[in-house]
């Protein structure tokens, strides 16, 4: 979450790294950018450590409820947007989605090219 407003920019960059697989060229060399405006009221800034407990940036108390998905991206028909839909309904507020090959939905890494 950037902390000023204005014009900012990304790009991508894959290399192969013995252990790691293999790089995917298509996210190779991606640029682009966004552009963030002020917060809207009741935004209260990024989570940071404050001693033993978690805080926004203007000092509010963070609490996390969050969950983990695996394979999400390998889910088919609408099952991709019942899981996103049941994690709204249950309000979470951090979600670790886990992408998995070698067996399940994918038998290898070309199933997950475009």
């Amino acid at each position: 979450m950037p902390e000023a407003t204005g014009r900012w920019t990304w790009s991508s960059h894959c290399a192969e790294q013995p252990g790691s697989g293999p790089c995917l060229p298509e996210l190779h060399g991606q640029n682009g950018s966004v552009v963030v405006g002020k917060a809207a009221a009741g935004v209260h800034g990024r989570i940071k450590a404050a001693g033993m407990k978690l805080v926004h940036a203007d000092g509010t108390p963070a609490y996390i409820t969050g969950t983990t998905v695996y394979g999400l991206a390998g889910l088919h028909d609408n099952s991709t947007d019942l899981t996103v839909g049941y994690m709204r309904r249950a309000s979470f507020n951090k979600v670790r989605a886990m992408a998995m090959t070698g067996g399940g939905a994918w038998k290898n890494s070309e199933d997950l090219k475009p």
